[in-house]
C-alpha cells in the first residue's frame, strides 16, 4: 500500500509544471555559477593556456615546482593591524559621538550615546592605548591629513584600513585583551561592532612547501572530486534552500484546489502512511536532479583521473549530496508540510524564502570574518557554505560541527513531519480547521467595529 502510493506520488510530482521550473532554475544556476569550472581546469592543465590572468596558481590540478616566483597568496589574520585599524575608528566614532552597529544578519543601524556611555567607551579606549581619547584622536587626525597626491593636493584618507598607525596608536594590550575589550564596546552599543565587522586580514605569499602540502592535499586526500563535490554543494545548496520549497507547496495546493483532500478524508488510508508517501515522494524526485547533474563533473574528473593514472573518489558528489543538500531538502519541505497542512495557503513559500535568504546573508557575514579569504562557513544555518577549491584543513577542522549542522535540520524536518501527521489526522476528524477559525475571528471583529 505504502510503496504503490509512493511511486503514484512519484509520478504526480514529475509531471507538475512547478517541479520542471525547479529543475530549470537549477540547470541555470548550475551553467552560470559552476559549469565550465571542471572543464576549464582540465584545459588548463594540458595546455597550461590562462583563461584569466592569474588561473594557473588557482588550478590544482597543476604541481607546483621549486623555484617559480610566485606560489599565490593566503589569507591570515594580522592582530597588530586589526587593533591599530579598529582602536583609530573607535576613537573618530567617540568624536563625533555616531556609531554603526550590525544585527545578526548584517543590517547597520547608526546610534548616539549618551554621556555616561561615552565616558566607558572613552576609558575602554584610554585602557588600550594609554591614552585619552581626545589627544589621541588629534594624533590620528594629524596622520590622515598627511596624505598628499601626485598633484600636491592633501587628502582626508577616510579608508582607515589602509593607513600605517603603528607611530601613532600605542598598544598596551596583548591580542586577547583586546578583543575583551571590544566586547565590552559591543556590550555598550548594543549590537555587533569592532570584532565581526573591522577584522582586517592580509594576502600574506605562499611558500612553495605550503602550496604543494595543498597539492598532495587535493590529490591525495580529496582525490580529486572531493573538493569539486564542495564547490557543487556550495552552489546547488543555494538552489535547495531557497527554491525547493516551490514544489511541495505548489503540490499541496493542487490538492487543495481538486479537492483531492476531501477524496481521502472519505477512504481508509493511514495519515502517517499517506503523508510520509508524499514526503518522501517530494524529497526523491528533488534529490535526483541534484544527484543527475553533479554526473557531469563527475564524469570529466574520473576520466581526467583515469588519463592521469590518479586516485578518484567516483562517489564524492552523491556523499556531498546526501550529507549536505539532502537534509536542507527535507527540512524546506517539512516546513511547507505543517505550514500549507495548517493554514491550506501557500503562505509557507514567503516563510521559508524569508528564513533561507536570512541564512545566505548571515553565512555571508561569517564566512567575510571566518579569515579564509574564501566565502566558507558552517555553523547552525540552514546551508553550509564552501566556495572554494581549496581550505580542505578548514572542512577537516569543523567536520564535527557539520554532522552536528546536517543531523540537527534531519531531526527536526522529521518532527515537524509528525507533528504534520497529527494535524493532518485531526483535520480529517473534524477536530481541527485552522482557517475557519480564523475567518470567525476576522468577522468577530468586523462586527465589533
Amino acid at each position: 500500500m505504502f510503496f504503490t502510493l509512493f511511486l503514484k506520488e512519484c509520478k504526480t510530482v514529475a509531471k507538475s509544471i512547478i517541479y520542471l521550473v525547479f529543475i530549470c532554475a537549477m540547470l541555470l544556476f548550475y551553467v552560470t555559477q559552476f559549469g565550465e569550472i571542471v572543464e576549464r581546469h582540465i584545459n588548463e592543465y594540458y595546455t597550461h593556456e590562462e583563461y584569466y590572468t592569474g588561473s594557473l596558481k588557482q588550478n590544482p590540478f597543476i604541481k607546483p615546482h621549486e623555484g617559480e616566483e610566485s606560489y599565490g597568496y593566503k589569507y591570515i589574520e594580522i592582530p597588530e593591524k586589526i587593533m591599530l585599524s579598529t582602536v583609530s575608528k573607535l576613537v573618530t566614532n567617540w568624536k563625533f559621538n555616531y556609531y554603526t552597529i550590525y544585527n545578526s544578519i548584517g543590517f547597520g543601524r547608526n546610534i548616539q550615546l549618551d554621556e555616561k556611555k561615552q565616558a566607558e567607551i572613552a576609558q575602554i579606549i584610554f585602557d588600550i592605548t594609554g591614552i585619552d581619547a581626545e589627544r589621541l584622536n588629534n594624533r590620528i587626525d594629524e596622520v590622515r591629513t598627511e596624505y598628499v597626491d601626485d598633484n600636491g593636493i592633501p587628502h582626508w584618507i577616510s579608508n582607515w584600513e589602509h593607513i600605517d598607525y603603528t607611530d601613532v596608536i600605542p598598544l598596551t594590550v596583548t591580542y586577547e585583551e583586546y578583543k575583551e575589550k571590544m566586547k565590552q564596546v559591543d556590550k555598550i552599543l548594543g549590537g555587533a561592532y569592532s570584532e565581526t565587522h573591522f577584522q582586517i586580514h592580509d594576502n600574506v605569499p605562499l611558500t612553495y612547501e605550503e602550496k604543494l602540502a595543498e597539492y598532495n592535499a587535493f590529490i591525495n586526500k580529496d582525490k580529486i572530486t572531493g573538493a569539486y563535490a564542495r564547490l557543487f554543494n556550495d552552489y546547488m545548496g543555494i538552489i535547495a534552500a531557497l527554491l525547493s520549497v516551490f514544489v511541495p507547496v505548489a503540490f499541496l495546493i493542487r490538492d487543495k484546489r481538486a479537492r483531492v483532500n476531501e477524496v481521502i478524508f472519505s477512504r481508509e488510508i493511514c495519515s502517517i502512511k499517506f503523508i510520509f508517501a508524499r514526503y518522501t515522494a517530494l524529497i526523491l524526485m528533488m534529490i535526483i536532479p541534484f544527484l543527475l547533474l553533479s554526473l557531469l563533473p563527475s564524469i570529466n574528473l574520473i576520466k581526467f583521473a583515469f588519463e592521469n593514472n590518479l586516485s578518484v573518489d567516483i562517489f564524492a558528489f552523491a556523499k556531498y549530496i546526501v550529507v549536505w543538500i539532502l537534509p536542507t531538502l527535507m527540512t524546506t519541505t517539512a516546513v511547507a508540510f505543517i505550514i500549507t497542512t495548517i493554514t491550506d495557503n501557500p503562505i509557507a513559500i514567503a516563510i521559508q524564502f524569508i528564513w533561507s535568504f536570512i541564512s545566505l546573508t548571515v553565512g555571508g557575514i561569517a564566512a567575510y570574518n571566518s579569515g579564509t579569504g574564501d566565502l566558507i562557513h558552517y555553523g547552525m544555518n540552514l546551508m553550509l557554505r564552501h566556495n572554494s577549491l581549496g581550505n580542505l584543513h578548514y572542512y577537516q577542522d569543523n567536520v564535527t560541527q557539520i554532522v552536528v549542522n546536517r543531523l540537527f535540520y534531519t531531526a527536526l524536518s522529521l518532527i515537524l513531519i509528525i507533528l504534520t501527521v497529527f494535524i493532518y489526522e485531526q483535520k480529517r476528524r473534524g477536530t481541527l480547521d485552522v482557517r475557519s477559525s480564523l475567518r470567525k475571528i476576522f468577522r468577530n471583529r468586523k462586527s465589533a467595529d
